[in-house]
């Protein structure tokens, strides 16, 4: 792997843990609000991380975006 895209991996990561620590500070400045904000963030969170679960391992469906023309 080239230097180049080591560093450009790393500032990425960084930049995303930042934008994390943002949403973060900000959801909890107005205490019990923020708290309702992170519920619904990580809700959504969970929400994305199964529908693409289920995607990548339905054999069904990956039975038919091989095999079927459109």
């Amino acid at each position: 792997m080239k230097l180049d895209t080591i560093a450009l991996m790393l500032v990425i990561f960084g930049g995303g843990i930042y934008l994390l620590f943002l949403i973060f500070a900000g959801a909890m400045a107005p205490f019990p609000f923020g708290l309702v904000l992170l519920i619904v963030l990580g809700a959504l969170g969970f929400l994305l991380f199964r529908v693409l679960w289920q995607h990548k391992t339905n054999a069904e469906d990956r039975y038919y975006e091989e095999n079927v023309d459109k």
